[in-house]
């Protein structure tokens, strides 16, 4: 494994995803600027196994869920699952992880509903889909499924669970759960203990989540 990589590298992959020429890249001071984003968690993943890239709390909170549910510690198994805090703030830890060769999957709302028609929305799509392996000429406007390297939802991951459980259920577990947490029942799957405790709930009860184990699979094939 790399042990230590080039700025300047790392910024003419950002270029390229971009869709900027390589002389209109940032030079390597500019791109270490750029890294403020760069927190004590996200450097946790320079010691992982795999390194999944979130853009929120409740991301993480669902996927730590989807993995008890599934009677798995994914810290025990050097995954490390981030929040970077918002979707334009996922593709630099993706370049330099890949850079280091450390396997890294990545979690995004597409914003279609919030971003409709907005350039920047569209373009941080195309971005990660690049960074994906996906050819220029094969990106989507607003990418949506389970690939090898990402997935992209049409909503965010908390209405994910919503829908899969239906309205009335998801609502009934949702105040049990705050309940027994002593929180407001709109916030159960922002804290990783009363999301597990949740999903386990509407596990027992039937609901299935299968994109969630689909992105478990492609974490586990990305580790080898």
């Amino acid at each position: 494994m790399a042990n230590e990589i080039s700025l300047t590298d790392c910024s003419l992959r950002s270029a390229e995803v971009s869709g900027r020429r390589p002389q209109d890249a940032w030079s390597a001071e500019l791109y270490a600027a750029k890294l403020h984003t760069f927190n004590t968690e996200i450097a946790e993943g320079f010691f992982a196994r795999c390194v999944v890239l979130v853009e929120g709390v409740g991301d993480k909170a669902v996927l730590n869920a989807a993995y008890s549910i599934a009677k798995r510690n994914p810290h025990a198994e050097g995954i490390v699952i981030v929040d970077v805090t918002g979707k334009n703030n996922l593709d630099k830890p993706i370049v330099i992880f890949d850079e280091l060769d450390i396997p890294c999957y990545w979690v995004f709302d597409n914003d279609r509903g919030e971003g409709q028609g907005k350039p920047g929305s569209i373009k941080a799509n195309h971005i990660l889909q690049r960074l994906g392996g996906v050819a220029p000429d094969k990106v989507e406007d607003w990418p949506e499924g389970i690939f090898d390297r990402y997935a992209a939802w049409d909503y965010k991951l908390e209405d994910y669970v919503s829908e899969k459980a239906g309205r009335e259920l998801f609502d009934s577990v949702s105040r049990e759960v705050a309940e027994g947490f002593h929180i407001q029942p709109d916030v159960c799957l922002k804290f990783p203990a009363s999301a597990s405790f949740m999903l386990g709930m509407l596990a027992e009860r039937g609901v299935q989540f299968g994109e969630l184990a689909a992105i478990i699979e492609r974490v586990d094939y990305l580790l080898g």
